[in-house]
């Protein structure tokens, strides 16, 4: 097909375009958690720590108790720390700006399992490596939505689940905060997406089904119908066909609820003609256009951008794309 699907437009109509033959070179894997499990947790009596390099070569640091020491990086920490001052155990720093982080250090950074609070009503708690979120923990951001599943060096990846305010759910793998590999997407009206996903949006196979009973299941591109799939209505009539950037293009087959099948040419979505003489002047329904834009739905953290699920929320058309 020498046409590419590219993104959907914010007016919910295709944008076709050339695309890249590699969205993403990114492979999302497993992570294993017990292999990113620090163990500091595990060893929180342990109050020496021995430093290479000391001037006291081959001696001990001791770790002591200290209360609202004052930090290089700003703020108040109190709890364990080594003699040269870095949190070191257990312990609690408060900032200037109100973030609040509880749990285990090692050498200044955190390191083990904690919690970050911030003074917006976001925060996370769980596994950190060396000041990142690494490990298994549950974030949750200022507009109410919420992440719990698998970090590797701050971002999520792995296995993991986000859940919008609005009522939208994603279920599934992850890759460097994008929704990548296989998941399920719940619509908070009932629609639902199962399937391959590349850069936070539906791409390769999938199932797209909504609550009337309808269903398409075949090939995505970047959230668009494109390539062979099946339309099926309530009824249980069909239409096998090819889509290009989500609009039946090409030869393709209707099946009525009797199981008589009439085979037909359709371009950018319209029936052109049937190759088959009709038996009747009935004409199939169309199988509708235009997909649900997920692209705004990604689950970002940081600087927010347009793609934050806060500012774009999920579409409810009722078109299968």
């Amino acid at each position: 097909m020498g046409q590419k699907c590219g993104a959907v437009s914010r007016e919910g109509g295709p944008t076709c375009k050339p695309a890249k033959e590699h969205l993403s070179s990114c492979v999302c894997r497993h992570v294993d958690l017990k292999s990113l499990r620090p163990g500091v947790d595990e060893q929180e009596d342990i109050v020496h720590q021995f430093v290479e390099g000391e001037a006291r070569k081959g001696g001990w640091l001791k770790v002591r108790h200290v209360d609202n020491m004052l930090v290089p990086q700003g703020g108040i920490y109190t709890g364990q720390a080594r003699d040269d001052g870095q949190p070191h155990g257990v312990g609690c720093q408060r900032w200037p700006d109100g973030t609040v982080y509880s749990g285990s250090w090692v050498a200044g950074a955190a390191h083990g399992h904690g919690k970050l609070s911030k003074s917006d009503g976001s925060g996370y708690e769980g596994n950190w490596v060396e000041g990142r979120k690494h490990g298994a923990g549950s974030e949750w951001l200022v507009d109410h939505s919420e992440y719990r599943g698998e970090f590797a060096d701050g971002q999520k990846h792995g296995s993991g689940s986000f859940r919008w305010e609005g009522g939208a759910s994603y279920t599934g793998e992850f890759c460097e905060d994008a929704l990548q590999g296989e998941g399920i997407f719940l619509w908070g009206d009932g629609r639902s997406y199962r399937g391959q996903w590349v850069q936070s949006r539906m791409h390769g196979q999938g199932r797209f089904e909504w609550p009337d009973g309808k269903s398409f299941e075949g090939k995505y591109e970047s959230d668009k119908k494109h390539g062979p799939g099946v339309f099926t209505w309530p009824d249980g009539s069909k239409c096998v066909s090819i889509w290009m950037c989500g609009k039946q293009h090409g030869m393709g087959t209707h099946v009525n609820s009797k199981g008589i099948a009439r085979k037909g040419r359709w371009k950018n979505g319209t029936l052109d003609q049937w190759i088959e003489p009709l038996s009747t002047q009935e004409t199939p329904p169309s199988p509708g256009r235009g997909h649900a834009d997920v692209a705004g739905l990604v689950p970002v953290q940081g600087n927010a951008t347009d793609r934050s699920p806060s500012q774009v929320p999920p579409s409810m058309t009722d078109s299968p794309g």
